[in-house]
């Protein structure tokens, strides 16, 4: 409760001496403090320098939080706000998200609601406890992780598997194939090992990609579209394939076009 300081007149008469007692009344009333609740974010972005991805941390903004009730919250023996009750909710803005509400003493917790397109949702939940300790009309509290550091909203990322195979004539007749593999005479098809594929954003180059011995890498991208496109083939036996194919990555997953605005699978059409 809050001291206002507010004077409160009043006035006590004479009643005669035969009265014992002088009586009059006087009301008053208290108001609840106000919690002023600081919720203190912080969001990665990225950038590329030299082919490297370099993760850095800014400060957030539209990104949603909820203030919830840990317990019921109840008034004269009736329950008004049932555990994990949603007490109220605010948007980072510069990397504040700012609660301002009159709450009665108890413990609450904060929840991140939405992290937007880019970024993974936060589900941890941050307790604080409320307890009228003073008078001041506004009590503070700061929300921030287990270092007292702001709390960060981590980069979405999807995998991306590419699977590079190479064409292999074989020859029955001579038990042979022009690019000298016998292990598995049936098959038309070798892994394409050492390939180099770059993968573009905006038209810049932001990533090499190296096949291992299986014809296959993975690599890990950030939610944006990019192009892909080989740059270097296994060997000068092989034509360089001219395809140029579009990656889209959302948080919902990857989806690989090529020039024709088809859809392929990069880790078994390639």
């Amino acid at each position: 409760m809050v001291l206002t300081g507010e004077k409160i007149p009043f006035e006590l008469k004479y009643a005669g001496q035969e009265v014992a007692i002088t009586s009059t009344s006087v009301s008053a009333k208290n108001v609840l403090q106000e919690l002023q609740i600081l919720i203190n974010k912080t969001e990665e972005t990225v950038v590329y320098e030299n082919g490297q991805a370099v993760v850095t941390s800014v400060p957030a903004d539209g990104k949603t939080f909820g203030v919830f009730a840990r317990d019921a919250i109840s008034v004269d023996g009736k329950e008004i706000v049932p555990a994990d009750g949603l007490l109220a909710v605010a948007t980072t803005k510069e990397g504040i998200a700012k609660v301002e509400e009159k709450f009665p003493e108890g413990t609450y917790y904060v929840r991140e609601l939405e992290a937007g397109d880019k970024h993974d949702l936060n589900k941890k939940e941050y307790d604080f406890t409320f307890k009228a300790e003073n008078n001041a009309p506004v009590v503070t509290v700061n929300i921030a992780d287990e270092n007292n550091k702001p709390i960060v909203n981590e980069l979405h990322k999807e995998k991306l598997i590419l699977n590079k195979q190479n064409e292999s004539l074989i020859y029955p007749d001579f038990g042979f194939s022009v690019d000298g593999s016998t292990d598995k005479p049936e098959s038309t098809h070798v892994p394409g090992a050492g390939a180099t594929f770059g993968l573009y954003q905006d038209g810049e180059l932001v990533q090499t990609i190296v096949t291992g011995e299986d014809g296959t890498a993975a690599v890990e991208l950030f939610v944006g579209e990019y192009e892909l496109k080989e740059l270097k083939p296994s060997s000068d036996m092989y034509d360089l394939n001219p395809e140029i194919w579009t990656i889209t990555v959302t948080k919902d997953g990857v989806t690989v076009t090529d020039s024709k605005d088809q859809t392929v699978d990069l880790e078994n059409d390639n």
